[in-house]
């Protein structure tokens, strides 16, 4: 599923991911050394898995870098009104 990230922590290797069917968010957290670093506005590629309530997504692949790096800005001022 593509899908655009939100918001990334790059030491600990954790993102949300806003997906395509605008369902629920999604958390990612890197389980290897070999996964990609992802960065806010990001737009990946992932296998998603829904467990005990958290939609997961596993097996990241960027497919475009910082296509949409305004975008966690936007969202906030938007909740803000």
């Amino acid at each position: 599923m593509l899908g655009l990230v939100l918001w990334a922590d790059d030491a600990a290797r954790r993102a949300i991911i806003w997906c395509e069917d605008h369902g629920d968010l999604a958390w990612y957290e890197a389980s290897d050394d070999a996964a990609e670093p992802v960065g806010a506005g990001d737009m990946v590629y992932a296998d998603l898995h829904a467990a005990r309530g958290l939609r997961r997504v596993r097996g990241l692949r960027v497919v475009a870098r910082g296509v949409a790096s305004d975008l966690p800005r936007r969202v906030s001022r938007a909740a803000a009104g």
